[in-house]
């Protein structure tokens, strides 16, 4: 059935449908997110820390993310190895569960990489969580390393927690963060890139 009109996540998706179909309306209607007790959640971030072995002082940067191939958790964990190998101490907390179902090993994957980088002891895998809010709180910085990303509502939340981003240059982050007025973009898969646009965030 012909559509009588789209809406789209971003601008650069809106224009891509208009592309396809000159005559067809289309709106631009962001995701919603419920982001829940802000306050609530910045209480309990010191403990949400605590529960890896860390003080408010440690350096943690979080990524809320389902466990994807496409979210970039590997690019995540070869940055914060290229941050380690240069004497930053620093954890890294994975916070999200494979929901898809097409994700294979790639929990485990994901676990012998940080090994073999010798950051095994410092990228806390803590699968699916009921309220990732606290996470957002307790994090330094927030990433998010995605292939490609149509919107990005972890990178919404961890904004309304106060915490600074770093996120892949694809169409969601990209309009989320203006093209870098709100946040830092990096390429995407660009692991040495991230892990310098961290080190500068930490030491801003």
């Amino acid at each position: 059935t012909p559509a009588l009109l789209a809406a789209a996540p971003t601008a650069v998706a809106a224009q891509a449908l208009h592309l396809r179909d000159p005559e067809l309306p289309v709106e631009v209607i962001a995701p919603g997110t419920d982001w829940g007790d802000v306050a609530q959640h910045h209480r309990a971030g010191p403990e949400a820390r605590a529960s890896l072995g860390l003080t408010p002082d440690d350096d943690l940067l979080v990524m809320v993310s389902r466990l994807d191939p496409m979210k970039g958790q590997d690019t995540a964990i070869d940055a914060l190895a290229s941050l380690v190998d240069r004497g930053r101490d620093v954890h890294l907390a994975l916070v999200g569960g494979a929901i898809i179902g097409h994700e294979g090993d790639l929990a485990d994957r994901l676990r012998h990489q940080a090994d073999d980088r010798g950051v095994g002891a410092r990228v806390h895998h803590l699968g699916f969580v009921d309220d990732p809010g606290p996470w957002h709180a307790a994090g330094s910085i927030a990433i998010q390393a995605s292939a490609h990303e149509a919107f990005g509502l972890s990178i919404v939340e961890a904004l309304a927690h106060g915490t600074p981003v770093i996120a892949s240059a694809t169409d969601g982050p990209s309009e989320i963060l203006d093209d870098g007025r709100y946040g830092v973009l990096t390429a995407p898969g660009d692991a040495d890139a991230l892990a310098r646009a961290i080190a500068d965030l930490l030491e801003d």
